[in-house]
């Protein structure tokens, strides 16, 4: 008994490429925000506000970065 890709080798061959461009999109090659566990050992008030600034500087570097790429320029902006 023949199978499928026997008695249609084009379609087999074009649902093996659809295949493998989806799961090549699919799979992250280098994920560019890897997840950090922050394990937090010590509770004293100083460490939770430097590892709080941290974050916060991080968050605005990216917010930076976004409005780079997307706006609004200050040409954009009415006052």
């Amino acid at each position: 008994m023949p199978g499928v890709w026997q008695r249609h080798p084009r379609y087999t061959v074009l649902v093996g490429l659809v295949l493998i461009v989806t799961f090549y999109f699919l799979i992250p090659y280098a994920p560019e925000h890897q997840l950090s566990v922050h394990v937090m050992s010590d509770n004293d008030l100083s460490s939770r506000v430097e590892r709080a600034t941290r974050i916060y500087d991080k968050l605005l570097t990216n917010r930076q970065g976004l409005i780079k790429k997307f706006g609004p320029t200050p040409d954009d902006i009415a006052v």
